[in-house]
């Protein structure tokens, strides 16, 4: 999902308190390609986050609309992509954002889109794959008044 998760990161943020106050067991139960289709910051998987790669999304136009992330949790083995805005989004503007990530073998993908309206900076976030020896491959397009952006970005050596 993306920028929208405010609940489910507020959710993981008390959870954590909880489980630090009360000694309660983690929340992360999940492992290998149990992660897939699950959220970085409601797993506790970003606590661990390495920024791979990046890339400027720009237009047809060379308007740069936004740039993409690829990231890569050392603790459980898996990347998402996100994407920050460099525009606000007008009122009523039905484009949006997409972080999409891929997986070949065995294949897989996680692909997100948030339309909603956003503010200059705004970051969305796809679901996560796991992939730790596997390459991974993403997209992160900016539909906005300036135009789609679309930036590819891979993991470095694939």
């Amino acid at each position: 999902m993306g920028f929208g998760r405010s609940a489910s990161v507020a959710v993981a943020v008390v959870a954590g308190v909880v489980a630090a106050l009360g000694g309660a067991a983690p929340a992360a139960a999940r492992s290998g390609y149990g992660y897939d289709n699950q959220d970085p910051y409601g797993t506790g998987c970003a606590s661990s986050m390495v920024l791979l790669q990046t890339v400027d999304i720009v237009t047809f136009s060379a308007t740069s609309v936004g740039t993409g992330y690829l990231w890569y949790s050392r603790n459980c083995g898996t990347n998402w992509i996100s994407v920050r805005t460099r525009f606000a989004a007008p009122t009523g503007w039905p484009g949006g954002m997409t972080t999409n990530i891929y997986r070949d073998t065995p294949p897989g993908e996680a692909r997100f889109t948030w339309t909603r309206p956003w503010v200059a900076g705004a970051v969305s976030w796809s679901d996560m794959l796991y992939a730790p020896v596997e390459c991974v491959r993403a997209i992160g397009a900016v539909d906005s008044v300036h135009g789609v952006g679309v930036g590819w970005i891979h993991q470095p050596g694939c």
